[in-house]
């Protein structure tokens, strides 16, 4: 198969994914307008303005989603300030229980999210949690990983590794389990929604 003819098809079969549903009319019209194409040339310059007209609709429908993850985030890390400034800078608590408290508030925002964004739930619990703090976990990784410590004696790569490994288990874990229990959360409502439509006899 020709490269250009590969490249176009492609990026039309791309385009096609990321139009939203409201584009449908748009979408079967520019593929339409592509089969038509003779010249490989047009063909893929069509493509390509096809594939970036339907990333700008995508994005510009997924903005108020992005948007509430990044606020979400911020939410729970200023959830979990407060309750380090009520309580822990006060009393003295141990490193662990912390470490528990900012997990709630990581598994509670995302909880909410996936509440409201069923189909999202594995952006949310990886999302949320990674951008804690804005990003401390990647910015350890930036830190205390990737950048070389060859002025500190004693210092191996691999170490650093599993410290960052368990990091993001740590940070990770409580955002999948409060998404999934937002979404087992969301089925029962709808569940027993449906069950209360049918047993009034409502469509």
């Amino acid at each position: 198969m020709n490269l250009m003819l590969f490249l176009s098809r492609g990026m039309m079969q791309l385009a096609g994914k990321l139009a939203p549903p409201s584009r449908t009319g748009w979408k079967a019209a520019m593929q339409g307008e592509f089969a038509a194409i003779q010249e490989e040339g047009r063909a893929l310059s069509w493509s390509a303005g096809c594939l970036g007209a339907a990333l700008g609709w995508r994005i510009a429908r997924e903005t108020p989603f992005m948007a509430a993850v990044i606020l979400a985030s911020a939410v729970a890390y200023l959830a979990y300030m407060a309750l380090f400034w009520m309580t822990d800078y006060a009393v003295g608590d141990s490193l662990s229980l912390m470490m528990w408290r900012q997990q709630a508030c990581i598994a509670a925002v995302c909880l909410i999210c996936s509440l409201a964004w069923p189909r999202r739930v594995a952006f949310i619990a990886l999302a949320i949690p990674l951008s804690f703090g804005g990003g401390a976990f990647l910015q350890f990784v930036w830190n205390d990983v990737l950048t070389p410590r060859d002025a500190y004696p004693g210092y191996h790569a691999w170490s650093a590794w599993y410290s960052a490994f368990s990091a993001v288990v740590g940070e990770v874990w409580p955002g999948a389990a409060g998404a999934l229990a937002g979404v087992f959360i969301a089925k029962a409502w709808r569940r027993a929604a449906m069950s209360r439509r049918s047993g009034a006899g409502l469509p």
